[in-house]
């Protein structure tokens, strides 16, 4: 779920964590989104950095 989603849910007062995912599969990936919210913190240096351990994750993922 996009910042811009979860923002626009707490003006409304909604819960954004309240919708379920559809399947395991969107499950899976709202695990994975939330988990990486919770590194980036918001850091543009967090990101690089992040982004440079997926690349590297995906490379011996698809050996």
């Amino acid at each position: 779920m996009s910042h811009n989603v979860v923002e626009i849910c707490r003006v409304l007062g909604l819960d954004p964590q309240a919708a379920r995912p559809a399947t395991k599969r969107d499950a899976a990936w709202a695990q994975v989104e939330r988990n990486l919210r919770e590194l980036w913190e918001e850091s543009p240096d967090r990101a690089r950095r992040m982004t440079r351990l997926m690349e590297a994750m995906t490379k011996l993922a698809l050996e």
